[in-house]
């Protein structure tokens, strides 16, 4: 057992911090309830959350709307991501006429059958996360804390879905039952107004009050939701360090099928003309310092992103070990390899692991928040050798495949990349 107080400042303390620690490849059960949501801060849970979907794991989520207080379209975003309608997913919306819906609890069961879980105030929202002084008291089986206690946790989630259904829980399972919510004036067609509880903070101003910063331990992913009036609010998502210093890379050759004409020139912090550039996603792993490597693609363009590396897709037992030079530190001992589980089991792609260290002891690791969502560039220096050169914003995808001699996409239509 151990207590966690944000009191202190120390990123440690959040429930960012633990849910990053937890939500790794062995979960196969997620539940949580939240007197407060808020969709925007779904970017943390939401490669357990896609990844339940698509095997069917047990995803029980109960989120309050307390006074209206939640929005449409944040649960319409859940419902989306859960998957739901399907067997093992149930997701509900608590409101009272009189009293809140505030029990806010995270729980996971992995695949050797041992539990954790995190009981405090932080809800799940981006404020929670990582910038309101919350506390809270994480248990884990794994490090002795009573098992049955632990069940008992999940318990108390699960039992909101069992039939007959308390007061004040509704089930949504179709966007259907989320517009009579709102026709009952349970949750809100747009954002209400900050106020002093759950929030920002923005409710309460004076010479004497001192403005809290987020913690820099976030890990997000982009969740975009349409509709909403709140994107000015607290974004704890850590900003990218400053780039190199940048040369101009004109544009490549003429329009094809993968190349458009007019491309305009692109602002690039390498002049190599045998880089290549790769689009993160949320990143994978334990830490979220894994990048997918695709062997597949949709275009056959190019033989996944595996091969702009050198590895032979095929060679599934190869390890490669290469060396990632950031901001000029240059971090031994990542590792390009096909992960495979005791038991054979395989998700059926390669990775990067950006887990290097330095001759200082820097880890590389630290710095993988800055690359979540982000066009990664990277540039040979030698055999296994490679710069992340600049890291841009997802935004700029249109112009990094305008700039490149070829480019593809993962067979989904997915994440992309292309040399230059």
């Amino acid at each position: 057992m151990r207590y966690h107080d944000t009191g202190s400042r120390s990123p440690a303390e959040a429930l960012s911090t633990w849910l990053r620690e937890v939500l790794t490849d062995e979960v196969t059960e997620f539940r949580v309830q939240t007197g407060y949501f808020s969709a925007k801060a779904l970017g943390l849970v939401l490669p357990v959350i896609e990844r339940a979907a698509k095997a069917d794991l047990v995803t029980n989520v109960l989120v309050g709307s307390n006074d209206a207080s939640t929005v449409k379209t944040h649960v319409e975003k859940l419902l989306d991501v859960m998957g739901i309608p399907r067997t093992n997913a149930r997701l509900g919306v608590v409101s009272f006429k009189r009293g809140l819906f505030h029990p806010i609890v995270f729980h996971i069961r992995r695949n050797d059958d041992s539990q954790a879980a995190f009981v405090g105030s932080a809800n799940l929202t981006r404020e929670g996360l990582a910038l309101n002084i919350e506390a809270a008291i994480s248990l884990d089986t794994r490090d002795g804390d009573d098992e049955g206690e632990v069940t008992k946790i999940a318990t108390a989630i699960d039992d909101w879905f069992v039939l007959p259904l308390r007061e004040g829980i509704t089930l949504v399972d179709s966007p259907d039952v989320i517009e009579q919510l709102v026709a009952d004036g349970i949750l809100a067609e747009t954002p209400p107004p900050k106020t002093g509880g759950e929030g920002t903070g923005t409710g309460t101003a004076g010479p004497r009050l001192t403005a809290l910063m987020p913690l820099p331990t976030i890990l997000m992913s982009a969740v975009e939701i349409a509709g909403t009036a709140d994107d000015d609010d607290f974004d704890p998502s850590v900003p990218p360090a400053a780039p190199p210093p940048v040369t101009i890379l004109t544009p490549g050759p003429a329009a094809t099928a993968t190349n458009p004409a007019s491309a305009p020139a692109i602002t690039q912090g390498f002049a190599n003309k045998n880089a290549f550039w790769i689009e993160t996603g949320a990143l994978t792993g334990g830490s979220r310092n894994q990048l997918d490597l695709s062997m597949v693609t949709k275009h056959s363009l190019i033989a996944g992103s595996i091969s702009l590396f050198g590895v032979n897709s095929a060679a599934t037992t190869t390890v490669t070990s290469v060396i990632i030079r950031y901001q000029g530190v240059d971090y031994t001992n990542c590792k390009i390899k096909f992960p495979v589980t005791a038991s054979g089991n395989s998700n059926g792609t390669w990775r990067l692991q950006l887990n290097g260290v330095a001759s200082t002891g820097q880890i590389l690791t630290a710095n993988c928040p800055s690359f979540v969502h982000k066009i990664l560039v990277f540039t040979p220096l030698a055999q296994n050798h490679y710069e992340i050169a600049l890291v841009s914003p997802r935004s700029a995808l249109s112009v990094f495949k305008a700039n490149s001699t070829v480019w593809d996409c993962n067979r989904g239509g997915g994440r992309h990349f292309g040399r230059i």
